[in-house]
């Protein structure tokens, strides 16, 4: 598709998956945690 967010989304997001790793779980855990504070 001419478009990311377009005709190619569900490829994106296919892909996040992938990028949802482990560490990325870890980091949003720890800037949540930071948002929320102690």
């Amino acid at each position: 598709g001419a478009s990311i967010w377009g005709t190619e989304g569900p490829e994106v997001k296919s892909r996040q998956p992938d990028r949802k790793s482990p560490r990325s779980l870890d980091q949003e855990a720890l800037l949540a945690g930071l948002l929320v504070g102690p």
